[in-house]
């Protein structure tokens, strides 16, 4: 996910400004039913805080 994120930021200038822009432009997948995702970007110029949490039972 940050790979993706540090990617985007290399080829556009920018930092990703939500989870699903990268989903949509750089491929990443989550599996929702596994894994949470907690995705937020503070600027266009600074790295998002990125936290993925297992579910319970996953």
């Amino acid at each position: 996910m940050r790979r993706a994120a540090v990617t985007c930021y290399a080829s556009e200038g920018i930092y990703p400004p939500t989870l699903a822009y990268l989903e949509e432009h750089y491929g990443v997948q989550v599996d929702k039913s596994r894994y949470t995702v907690f995705y937020e970007a503070f600027a266009e110029n600074l790295m998002p805080d990125i936290t993925v949490v297992e579910n319970e039972g996953a």
